[in-house]
């Protein structure tokens, strides 16, 4: 015998203790386990769906570290440019500097 089945007999006799006849008290006994059997279905779908959404946000999280990952190496490549594109804007300020410098100083 279950423990439900021994739960819902205990209810059954207390309700029988309690003054409500045995038939009475069995029909809300069964009552009691209809809903008891419903509220286990239900619980099993929200399992299923948590399980299921766990999944999908695997699913979601390996695909943001991808394109993450992606962003992170156009990021180097931009700041690999953006240095170079220093160090030719300061080289040619720099000339410019000194030949300015030679043109009016001689």
């Amino acid at each position: 015998m279950t423990a439900v089945a021994l739960q819902l007999g205990a209810l059954r006799d207390a309700l029988a203790e309690a003054g409500a006849s045995l038939d009475i008290a069995r029909r809300a006994a069964e009552e009691v386990a209809g809903y008891e059997h419903r509220f286990t279905g239900v619980e099993q779908i929200i399992d299923a769906l948590d399980h299921k959404l766990e999944q999908w946000i695997g699913v979601l999280d390996r695909k943001m570290e991808q394109r993450l990952g992606a962003v992170d190496v156009r990021i180097a490549v931009l700041d690999g440019k953006l240095d170079k594109l220093f160090w030719a804007t300061s080289t040619t300020g720099a000339l410019t500097v000194l030949t300015l410098g030679k043109i009016w100083f001689g």
